[in-house]
């Protein structure tokens, strides 16, 4: 099994000439973090000399509620998946290199809010597992209650009407019922939950240092 040294060994180097990067757990994220956490995972294997490498977007507002918060909701693998070995030729160089130059710029790109809600459309646009949860969430951070609604009605298990409606109760109903058709308030009280649970993920990571309180695509919009 791989180990934090070798992790570091591997990313040190990195993170001295990129400030923007930080260690976490068993992540290379990139910062500052608004929305999402944009994340290299460097997971473990059965084997001691294989890493396995993913990238591993995490939406905030998704995480509040998780032991780990960082993996529970995190979006499998897009678009890389990997195994690296420690025994291979010149390693940790090359793949010093490949991070370098290769992911890291991907993961950089990702880090936009924009960017990583389109991704999450194109890789995981159905409505098992949690991307129900993910959608519905993301279109409520842009402003699109009435796809939110859509995708709420996706879910037999209910799981985003019972997230919203464990903050304030019935709102998760009403807009499950109504869409776009809800009022005003209700929709900036959507759009409070989000905040609300995107800070709860933040301090449960203590990645505070790293977090920039930002508005939504739906406040930016003047959409509540």
């Amino acid at each position: 099994m791989t180990t934090q040294i070798q992790l570091k060994q591997l990313l040190k180097p990195l993170m001295d000439e990129d400030p923007s990067l930080i260690s976490f757990s068993r992540f290379l994220v990139v910062t500052p973090i608004r929305h999402h956490i944009s994340a290299l995972l460097l997971d473990r294997t059965r084997s001691e000399q294989y890493f396995r490498v993913r990238v591993w977007p995490s939406f905030l507002a998704l995480s509040a509620e998780r032991d780990e918060p960082l993996t529970g909701w995190a979006r499998y693998s897009w678009p890389y998946d990997n195994y690296w070995s420690i025994d291979e030729p010149e390693y940790p160089l090359n793949r010093r290199m490949q991070l370098k130059y290769s992911l890291i710029p991907e993961l950089k790109l990702l880090n936009d809010f924009a960017r990583f809600e389109s991704q999450q459309r194109e890789y995981f646009d159905d409505a098992s597992g949690g991307y129900v949860e993910t959608q519905a969430f993301l279109a409520i951070a842009f402003g699109d209650f009435k796809e939110a609604a859509e995708w709420m009605a996706k879910d037999w298990r209910h799981e985003p009407r019972k997230l919203i409606n464990s903050h304030i109760p019935g709102l998760g109903d009403r807009l499950a019922e109504q869409g776009d058709n809800l009022s005003m308030e209700d929709k900036r009280k959507l759009i409070a939950v989000l905040h609300e649970r995107e800070a709860a993920a933040i301090h449960a990571l203590k990645l505070e240092k790293y977090w920039r309180p930002t508005p939504f695509p739906a406040e930016e919009n003047g959409l509540v």
